[in-house]
């Protein structure tokens, strides 16, 4: 009998540990649990909160046990930039028949991205991720991110000139500063806006706005 009842605890003690790893994140979603985390204290709360006693209690963790997904708070900080890039550069660069088509993909995108991910401009347009400038690999793909949107809006420009699609006296440099300006500002217009069909509208209006003004459609 005294055999019998110890079996019976071993077997009730191994049905809880399998119910508990069941229950338990694997370390991919604890890791995008806490980047999306360190995200949004970042830019709500400041970089003087983003504390692994921060982000523990923002995820239900303790703060130790942050660090069974990721060795320090400067990886972390590394995979905030992987998840600005995987934000921002879904899909990119979009495809399409022609240049203007292609940067009307481009437009709707990004500001959707802003919209839905409103820290990642901030992310982008601040030090925040740089803390007392220590970091030039971080900030070196930051920078590099820009760029390649630049780059992208300056080609499609240039390839829309040279096509006969812009109007004559249109300039690709100052275009590209209206057309990335207007990324940002509608992006953070559209938020709060009720979401969905109210922001794509909005989106293709203004781009529709752009277009006559690269264009002189009527």
């Amino acid at each position: 009998m005294l055999a019998s009842k110890y079996l019976l605890a071993y077997i009730a003690l191994m049905k809880n540990t399998d119910k508990q790893k069941q229950s338990r994140k694997s370390t991919e979603v604890r890791q995008v649990e806490i980047v999306d985390a360190a995200m949004k204290i970042l830019t709500v709360e400041g970089a003087r909160q983003f504390t692994a006693d921060r982000l523990g209690a923002e995820v239900g963790l303790a703060s130790g046990s942050i660090f069974r997904h990721f060795s320090s708070m400067e990886e972390i900080l590394d995979s905030v930039v992987d998840r600005i890039e995987e934000i921002i550069f879904a899909d990119f660069p979009p495809q399409a028949d022609n240049p203007l088509e292609s940067l009307r993909l481009f437009f709707e995108a990004r500001v959707q991205a802003i919209v839905e991910h409103p820290e990642v401009s901030k992310l982008l347009l601040t030090s925040i991720l740089i803390p007392n400038g220590n970091n030039s690999d971080r900030e070196r793909r930051l920078t590099e991110f820009k760029l390649r949107s630049r780059h992208f809006v300056k080609d499609c420009l240039k390839q829309a000139k040279t096509d006969g699609l812009l109007s004559r006296d249109v300039s690709h440099e100052e275009s590209s500063v209206l057309i990335l300006g207007a990324i940002y500002a509608v992006g953070h217009m559209a938020i709060g806006v009720t979401q969905n069909r109210t922001d794509r509208d909005l989106i293709k209006r203004i781009w529709n706005l752009l277009e006559r003004s690269l264009t002189n459609r009527g």
